[in-house]
């Protein structure tokens, strides 16, 4: 019996795209909609029919020295082309992927069958390319503007660039398209000649299309620059995916600078936290410079040991829109004003952006790094003059900072025009809250240990923000409804995740919620009195319960 990739299939109550097995497929996992498979190794050869493992192509159809009947063989909507695992193939020029699925019959490129060779595929620059040249890609699917195309199970490695950048150089590009998914893969190996610009034109994937387009999923994806200089590459670069979730993004420049919609239950390790030589000015973790039309929200994000200089989440609500931030975990920052968690305002200074407002509730903030947490939490405004955001709302934060830190840095723009109003703020010193049991070594860092912590049963009710972002996004407004995530688990040996890190609990529908990222009220449990524990919750000494 068939394998499948089972960290790819977890169910959950998130917008999963749905997966077909059958027809000519040999029943592997592949996107809905495909109907014939063609297979791809490198020990195949172009003159067989494809069709089968046994005779499968050695290129992919638009790469490179593709011939006979793979050049004949044009992909088309309900076709997927399968990878053999373990399998690698070194490229010296794009692969023009010019074609194009529908919205009920995707094209499909990926080891999908885990039983076919091992692990992911593999596409390689081989440490050289593109070299000097610049626009340039691993996988192209600009030309012509494809639609309905889903990339999984691919290992991309060995990008380089030798020149300073002045376009965009990535694993993956598309533009301005619809029903653009990418999972399941893994970005990392990248090199570069020494202090040459970039000028944020790196990433491992590049959309140059509207922001935040809803049919354009990236998630369980694993973005590691471990094994480079960490001073260079984004793992998202520019606009197009409207939803953003389950990935583990790590030791890079940038997790996001473009835009957004939706980015949720991701994982953030050390992102821009080295400097980049070559001429950034600065670094960050996602920077939605243009939020979606209608709304971004952020919610079940952990973000830790963030780049100096960056901000973590920066958001840009539109005019009359309301942007949200909920259940996310962002702590051990690097240093400095510069370096705010959450921040709204407007960059562009553009008429046409801006000018709305931020929600922001429920976040456990560590305000600086761990040996002296002592930044001003959040930023309003962004020190540009222009459009001005029409106000922040935030309630039931647990914020941790020192002397010298504050929740809120307001820029000079903003000072007496941007209005803020807080709720339910708990702040504690680092010494007050580890007494308590908050401590940052935590499994879930900064929760409450105790019923009796200062951040249990002391928060406002935000069940009607829930339903008003349910409005907006069904998905969310029911994570809403439940406590953080946490995010993922990263599986370093594969490369891959497992999500949740972290199983949600309730808050309740009327009555107290706790403040902060995590929810541990005591609620009423049939005919007695009883207690909802978040994970890893243990009761003090002596305590009963009735």
């Amino acid at each position: 019996m068939k394998r499948v990739f089972l960290f790819a299939l977890l169910a959950s109550s998130l917008p999963l795209p749905a997966w077909a097995a059958g027809g000519s497929c040999n029943a592997i996992p592949v996107p809905t909609g495909i109907t014939s498979c063609f297979y791809v190794s490198t020990s195949g050869a172009d003159t067989n029919a494809g069709t089968s493992e046994a005779a499968a192509f050695a290129h992919i159809p638009g790469q490179s020295g593709c011939a006979s009947t793979c050049a004949s063989t044009t992909p088309t909507a309900g076709e997927a082309f399968v990878l053999k695992g373990g399998d690698s193939w070194t490229l010296s020029a794009k692969i023009a992927f010019a074609f194009s699925g529908t919205s009920s019959n995707t094209i499909g490129l990926g080891a999908y069958d885990s039983t076919w060779g091992s692990g992911r595929a593999i596409l390689t620059g081989g440490g050289t390319f593109p070299g000097a040249t610049n626009p340039a890609e691993f996988l192209d699917l600009v030309t012509g503007t494809q639609n309905y195309i889903d990339v999984g199970f691919v290992e991309f490695t060995g990008l380089n660039w030798s020149a300073a950048l002045t376009n965009q150089v990535s694993y993956i590009a598309f533009g301005n398209a619809s029903g653009i998914v990418i999972h399941d893969n893994y970005c990392h190996g990248w090199t570069h000649s020494a202090a040459i610009a970039e000028n944020n034109n790196a990433a491992c994937f590049a959309g140059s299309g509207t922001a935040s387009t809803a049919s354009n999923l990236f998630y369980n994806n694993v973005c590691d620059g471990a094994d480079t200089d960490e001073q260079s590459m984004m793992c998202i670069g520019g606009g197009g995916f409207g939803d953003v979730y389950q990935n583990y993004i790590a030791n890079l420049e940038y997790a996001l600078n473009g835009s957004i919609r939706l980015f949720h239950d991701n994982t953030l390790v050390n992102v821009g936290a080295v400097v980049y030589t070559g001429g950034v000015s600065h670094t960050g973790e996602m920077i939605s410079n243009i939020d979606a039309t209608d709304t971004s929200i952020l919610y079940n994000n952990v973000a830790s040991l963030n780049g100096n200089g960056g901000v973590t989440f920066w958001q840009t609500p539109n005019l009359t829109k309301t942007a949200y931030a909920f259940n996310n975990v962002l702590i051990n920052s690097g240093t400095g004003v510069a370096t705010p968690m959450l921040m709204c305002g407007e960059y562009f200074n553009a008429s046409s952006l801006g000018g709305g407002t931020c929600n922001w509730f429920n976040n456990t903030e560590e305000c600086g790094p761990d040996s002296g947490p002592t930044n001003q939490c959040n930023k309003i405004g962004t020190g540009q003059p222009g459009v001005l955001i029409a106000g922040v709302t935030e309630t039931n934060f647990h914020t941790i900072y020192n002397s010298g830190g504050g929740l809120n840095y307001v820029s000079p723009e903003c000072a007496s025009a941007c209005p803020v109003t807080t709720a339910n703020i708990v702040n504690q010193t680092l010494a007050t809250a580890n007494a308590q049991g908050y401590t940052l070594g935590e499994t879930y860092s900064f929760s409450p240990q105790f019923l009796g912590n200062a951040t249990v049963g002391v928060g406002a009710n935000q069940a009607s923000v829930c339903t008003a972002i349910t409005a907006l996004n069904a998905a969310a407004g029911a994570a809403c409804g439940k406590d953080t995530t946490y995010g993922v688990t990263y599986n370093a040996t594969p490369h891959t995740v497992s999500y949740p890190a972290r199983v949600a609990v309730a808050r309740p529908v009327v009555g107290a919620w706790d403040v902060g990222a995590y929810q541990v009220t005591p609620v009423a449990a049939g005919g007695g009195a009883g207690v909802v524990m978040s994970p890893g919750l243990t009761l003090p000494r002596g305590l009963v319960i009735p």
